[in-house]
């Protein structure tokens, strides 16, 4: 039996369904699947998004954070032989992954990376960005997150047919369920619960708090905002360092709701009773979010945002400006006070959000795999 191992430094709650269909569809192709992570480090602990995998889909393996959590040690602890396939994030911070990729070769196995690809958080012309461009060459195997990292490998001379774009989401089975075609009835209610009023419009941001997120922008952008529209509500979900910042301005101001981490169902609610996601920053994963549940997306042209940034369309499911918050609270009141625009935004948010599933992740995941897998090794 052929086996499979997922590296990853720690594993995360919207990985779960996605690592336990990869396991059920490549034990289907005869195929061993495990996910390999380690105890996240307390900046990561403090985002609330952790999880422990059950054995066989995942175990947790030892692993040293160094240098202020910028070094992970971690190797591959339970498998005296190098598997068929590994495949692990392309990260500098993966202190043995050199000696692993040379591991894998020698004995004539695969290695494959899985990641954005293409430069997200750092500057593209820095050295950490220019050795990642090496280093991405030595795989036999790429599973971009979007095409545009297909894009970027392929410019970058990384074989085109040993390429399989995952189309990087999050578990949206239930998330999708809990928001209905017609959500009318389901968002009063919503509304009701979290004690908001009916007719309100409602801001929304969702993600870790931390300083790349600039919750200190959000959090002006509101109050710029709320200046022309009293009305104004602002729903603030997630954990990080930066919380203390929202829990300062809902002490004051009834208007702003701290919610915390929300999961599944829980979070589902918080979109459902929302216009639209303020998210200026870092944008990543909530993106998928915010198209499955139909809400248009207030981003801005600040660098750094996540490989899923590609799939917000200005114009089509968002609106963009400048880091700037009387640039985006000049946006956040158009949004808010022209209905049929919004409704048109969010149409065509949700036409764009049908195409992201755990599942569907999945089987691009186990497709490439076992198209890697019938090909030998690359001579890298």
């Amino acid at each position: 039996m052929s086996t499979v191992i997922l590296m990853q430094a720690v594993a995360k709650q919207y990985r779960r369904r996605f690592l336990a269909n990869v396991h059920a569809f490549l034990g289907e192709e005869g195929i061993s699947f495990h996910c390999l992570y380690s105890v996240p480090p307390p900046s990561e602990a403090a985002k609330g998004d952790n999880i422990d995998l059950d054995w066989p889909i995942g175990k947790r393996i030892p692993g040293q954070w160094l240098l202020s959590d910028r070094i992970l040690i971690q190797p591959l602890a339970g498998f005296s032989r190098p598997p068929d396939l590994l495949v692990a994030e392309l990260a500098l911070k993966h202190a043995l992954q050199p000696w692993q990729r040379w591991r894998q070769r020698v004995a004539r196995k695969r290695f494959a990376f899985m990641g954005p690809a293409r430069p997200t958080q750092g500057a593209p012309s820095s050295w950490p960005e220019r050795l990642k461009v090496r280093v991405a060459q030595d795989a036999d195997w790429w599973f971009p997150y979007t095409e545009g990292g297909r894009r970027y490998l392929e410019r970058a001379g990384f074989p085109a047919d040993r390429i399989s774009t995952l189309w990087n989401s999050i578990d949206t089975a239930d998330f999708r369920a809990a928001i209905p075609d017609d959500p009318s009835e389901a968002r009063k209610a919503a509304r009701l619960k979290l004690g908001l009023p009916q007719d309100a419009p409602v801001l929304l941001f969702c993600g870790s708090l931390y300083r790349g997120k600039r919750l200190d922008l959000v959090l002006d952008a509101y109050r710029l905002a709320k200046r022309s529209l009293p009305g104004l509500h602002l729903i603030v979900v997630g954990k990080g360092p930066d919380a203390a910042l929202v829990e300062a301005l809902s002490a004051v101001d009834t208007h702003c709701h701290a919610l915390g981490p929300r999961f599944g169902t829980d979070k589902a609610e918080a979109f459902l009773v929302a216009d639209a996601l303020l998210l200026p920053a870092y944008a990543g994963l909530a993106v998928v979010d915010a198209l499955v549940a139909g809400l248009p997306i207030l981003t801005t042209d600040c660098p750094g945002h996540g490989a899923e940034f590609d799939y917000v369309e200005p114009g089509v499911n968002a609106v963009m400006t400048q880091a700037d918050a009387e640039a985006l609270s000049r946006n956040i009141l158009a949004v808010m006070s022209d209905p049929v625009w919004r409704g048109q935004l969010a149409q065509r948010a949700r036409a764009s959000g049908t195409r992201f599933s755990a599942e569907a992740m999945a089987e691009r995941f186990v497709n490439g795999t076992l198209a890697c897998l019938r090909q030998p090794p690359r001579n890298r």
